[in-house]
């Protein structure tokens, strides 16, 4: 069912059509339901044009003014006028009783003859207009003014007509309080349009000059080839609000007080407008004198039935400000950025991002690089957004995943310490117990972003750091940010996480591990346990294998992620084959870099291994594959409409 606004749509895009064809040049065609229309001056044109192309031997004027000082012709001839600016005046004259008099009949003053028929001349009753278009009841329809404007006066008439419609449709008013006082309003749909005139033999309204139609193809005005005007008469559409009211009748509903007078009402467009002159009373002070009344957040009324049962909208502007208020309330609920989580209570990011964190080991950190150019540099270079770099040199998958927090490191007092107890103040050494029958070591070449290893253990804050370095040995502590009550730890393990890595959770993940010494197995699984841990409710994540993976590696990855997945190995060994497509010129990685081959590169890719020069090491890249790295993991991010 077409709604009120939509149907005030059609009919403009109709005005319009009708409006090209009667004012439109010579040149113009309308395209009207599929089909061209010819602009009245077009169809001149070209009838002026068949006629010209018919007489011979005439004579031929470019102005009316011409023609009148040539004077009386010499043989009598006719004469045609062709190019005045005033349309009216070309077309065929005689030499008659002294002057040159236009033909009756020339096609000009045929057309124009139509275009009478269409078009009835201003009478008292219509001031102001140059033509009207009027109904069978000499009711205005449509006009042109004396400036040439094509105005509606009649727009209700052409609304309802719009409207074939066979259920009711009404407007409820409720009370909260009291169903009993609930009141409904119905607009009465109509019974059947009357198709008096309407040539329902041929769908094309072969009867008709020109039509305007209804989107189910019903004829709603026309102009017959005889000139005369055919508009489809209905019932009221909305009789049962619609007050006639003389000067006011141009409104589709109106408001009024309990003395019958018009305060206002809705025009044929749509638009509120206040009666000149008018005003709600004084003493209808906001809710006071209302049955009903609808507010905004701030308190306004927006609309309202008032004692003596007549409706009023108070302040309409008020109306369209909340209409924005709860589109715009209603966009974020369509587009929530956080979710309650209903174990915790706390909020949490519907998505990862826009930040990015990077977990991994040395080749996160960068080993082999040089300047600072380490692969998360590099890509936040060309995403433009936010990247940390959390890769710690040397460590296993197992402590790397602690770091993350998806399994916390598990804590106990050392067995050196006699008492087992967070003591009041100071520190006191620990140990870490094992996961997967796997142990942890971090803090050996630094703390991945975590400033100081800050963190929490059985709800006393603090900070742990180890007293050796890298591969020297050492112990690690405990260290209280605050004093205060003893706390003990008397059973053991006891999960310590991060202050850093609960920061990062709802960060898009990166996570590169696997090189120091896990089994695949607990690798995948570790992966599995951090993509678990990310905060977000759609986790956005990339895996990379280890460089120095297998085929058959990489696609255990890919079988658990798939495009998730990055292979920068196979990506950077895949081979470039020459014209005879058995012979290795080169590999995807070499090309991107602008590296010229050496043998022992094509050796590295023949063999599946990342070409030698690209690395540092066997296993570090060098910049040149850091760079390709990020510019992988980049197009990927895209590709899976990450960023």
């Amino acid at each position: 069912m077409a709604s009120f606004f939509s149907l005030i749509t059609e009919l403009e895009t109709l005005l319009e059509q009708l409006s090209a064809i009667l004012s439109g040049d010579e040149n113009q065609v309308v395209l009207v339901n599929g089909n061209n229309k010819d602009s009245i001056s077009k169809a001149i044109a070209d009838r002026f044009v068949s006629l010209q192309s018919m007489i011979s031997g005439r004579l031929t004027f470019e102005t009316i003014s011409a023609l009148n000082s040539s004077g009386e012709p010499a043989n009598g001839e006719l004469a045609e006028v062709w190019n005045d600016s005033n349309i009216l005046n070309n077309g065929l004259y005689g030499w008659k009783d002294g002057a040159w008099t236009s033909s009756d009949y020339d096609p000009v003053k045929a057309v124009k003859s139509f275009v009478d028929a269409l078009l009835v001349h201003s009478s008292s009753n219509h001031s102001g207009y140059q033509y009207a278009v009027v109904d069978n009841n000499g009711k205005l329809l449509l006009g042109i003014d004396n400036q040439g404007n094509v105005i509606n006066k009649g727009l209700n008439d052409v609304i309802n007509s719009l409207s074939d419609q066979t259920e009711n449709h009404g407007l409820r008013l409720v009370s909260l309080e009291d169903d009993s006082l609930s009141h409904e309003l119905t607009i009465n749909a109509l019974d059947e349009f009357k198709n008096d005139y309407f040539d329902t033999t041929n769908s094309s309204h072969s009867g008709f000059a020109y039509a305007i139609e209804s989107s189910d193809g019903k004829c709603l005005f026309g102009v017959r080839p005889d000139g005369s005007v055919y508009s489809l008469e209905l019932k009221p559409l909305i009789e049962s609000l619609k007050r006639e009211r003389g000067e006011q009748s141009g409104y589709i509903i109106s408001f009024v007080d309990g003395a019958e007078k018009v305060l206002g009402g809705f025009d044929a467009f749509g638009r509120f407008v206040l009666s000149k002159g008018s005003k709600f009373s004084d003493r209808y002070s906001p809710r006071s004198g209302y049955i009903y009344t609808l507010e905004d957040s701030k308190g306004h009324i927006l609309f309202g039935i008032k004692n003596d049962g007549t409706a009023v909208l108070p302040n309409v502007g008020n109306l369209q400000s909340s209409i924005n208020e709860i589109k715009s309330q209603v966009e974020k609920l369509e587009k929530p950025s956080v979710f309650l989580d209903p174990l915790t209570e706390q909020s949490s990011p519907m998505a990862s991002g826009p930040g990015i964190i990077c977990w991994g080991d040395s080749m996160t950190a960068g080993a082999g690089s040089t300047g600072g150019n380490r692969y998360p540099t590099y890509l936040a270079s060309k995403s433009g957004l936010t990247v940390h770099n959390a890769g710690v040199g040397g460590e296993s998958s197992n402590t790397i995943t602690a770091r993350t927090g998806a399994i916390p490191f598990p804590v106990r007092i050392a067995n050196a310490e006699p008492i087992k107890e967070i003591p009041s103040s100071g520190e006191i050494q620990i140990e870490f117990d094992t996961f997967l029958g796997n142990s942890f070591a971090p803090l050996r070449q630094g703390s991945g972003g975590a400033q100081g290893f800050a963190g929490e253990l059985n709800g006393v804050k603090g900070t742990i750091y180890f007293t050796g370095t890298g591969t020297t040995p050492g112990d690690y502590f405990f260290v209280r940010e605050t004093a205060g009550e003893a706390v003990p730890m008397n059973r053991p393990p006891y999960p310590y996480r991060t202050f850093f890595s609960e920061e990062h959770r709802g960060d898009i993940a990166i996570i590169w591990i696997g090189q120091n010494g896990n089994v695949l197995e607990d690798v995948l699984s570790q992966v599995q346990l951090i993509i678990d841990h990310l905060k977000a409710a759609y986790k956005k994540f990339l895996v990379i294998p280890k460089p120095t993976s297998t085929p058959e590696e990489d696609a255990e990855f890919e079988r658990l992620w798939g495009r998730k997945v990055v292979k920068i190995r196979d990506y950077l060994s895949k081979p470039i084959y020459s014209a005879d497509g058995v012979t290795v010129e080169s590999s995807y990685g070499l090309s991107d870099a602008g590296f010229e081959p050496t043998e022992q590169d094509l050796i590295d890719v023949e063999a599946g291994k990342v070409p030698t020069s690209l690395r540092v090491d066997s296993v570090h890249f060098n910049n040149a594959g850091y760079e390709i790295l990020a510019e992988q993991c980049y197009q990927r991010l895209i590709e899976l409409k990450y960023i």
